[in-house]
């Protein structure tokens, strides 16, 4: 999983193509429901599972400056909470393989995949946000042209 930050790094210092018009989301954090409950993820609630899961994902979602108006120094601050974000969310994601992983021989099939899609939401929401920011950047290059 650390190649998705080396990925998500890069890609927040390069531009990228533009923007799609789906709005990333704040993954819930997995919350047990009550002892020997599965973690929530955002679409369902789990029936079972084999411990309290204690992964956080990022708290808040950075909004990229309008590039065509932003200062270098507003530029350079949203890069700095970008790069967080995607810090947060890789941590986030690797705490849930590290749960997989631990938990591997006594997950359900339905556990493993909650898990799994907890993951993909983040890396999602995580490549989209990076995709807004670049085009963001791309637009504060060329408004000095």
């Amino acid at each position: 999983m650390k190649r998705v930050s080396a990925v998500l790094a890069a890609a927040l210092l390069l531009t990228a193509g533009a923007a799609t018009a789906q709005q990333p989301q704040q993954p819930a954090a997995p919350k047990p429901a009550a002892p020997a409950a599965a973690p929530a993820t955002p679409q369902s609630a789990p029936q079972a599972a084999p411990q309290k899961i204690s992964c956080v994902p990022p708290k808040d979602l950075p909004v990229p400056p309008d590039g065509r108006k932003a200062t270098e120094a507003e530029m350079q601050s949203a890069r700095v909470a970008f790069q967080a974000y995607v810090d947060q969310g890789q941590n986030f994601v690797d705490c849930i393989e590290t749960v997989q992983q631990s938990n591997g021989g006594t997950l359900s099939v339905a556990d493993y995949l909650r898990l799994v899609k907890i993951q993909d939401d983040m890396i999602g929401n995580m490549q989209l946000l990076a995709a807004r920011f670049n085009e963001q950047l791309r637009l504060f290059r060329t408004k000095g042209q």
